[in-house]
């Protein structure tokens, strides 16, 4: 594996890879679901944050979080290969990095699916220029992806009846 993360992603690379990640992702949290309900519950009866979707201002929100929970999760590992780590660490790091992604994104229940994101989210960091000293390539790549899937699932609530303002 540290062979293939130490070959940076091209753009054409990173598209695909983003794309794939997001099919894992719904693939992944469809499986989980059916396979563990329990977490399904747990997540469903977690304390609601009573959040009304701004139409309009949505996209440009959920942008500026991406962005920003990117730059947090992510900066580590480029600070990490700036000291020399080996990539054993860096990836030590990422599983660390993605429990707390997915602690505050709510709660212990969390961790499973918002978990397992961050932990692809610093696989694609890594691969797309995180080890080549690129760090703002991937930060872009990441975010975007982030940002794209956000956006999915704001439109499964509004196609959930979500109402939209």
């Amino acid at each position: 594996m540290e062979r293939w993360l130490r070959k940076e992603a091209t753009i054409r690379e990173a598209f695909v890879l983003a794309v794939a990640m997001i099919v894992v992702k719904i693939g992944y949290s469809y499986v989980l679901g059916i396979a563990f309900p329990q977490l399904k519950d747990a997540v469903d009866n977690a304390p609601k944050l009573g959040m009304t979707i701004l139409a309009f201002s949505t996209p440009f929100l959920f942008l500026f979080y991406a962005l920003m929970e990117e730059v947090i999760f992510r900066a580590p590992l480029s600070i990490a290969e700036d000291l020399g780590w080996s990539v054993r660490g860096m990836m030590v790091a990422s599983l660390v990095l993605s429990v707390v992604f997915g602690l505050l994104h709510g709660s212990p229940a969390n961790i499973p699916y918002q978990g397992v994101a961050g932990f692809f989210y610093c696989i694609m960091y890594l691969k797309c220029g995180g080890l080549t000293g690129n760090g703002m390539k991937a930060i872009a790549v990441t975010s975007i992806s982030h940002f794209t899937w956000n956006m999915l699932c704001i439109a499964n609530l509004y196609c959930h009846g979500v109402r939209v303002v």
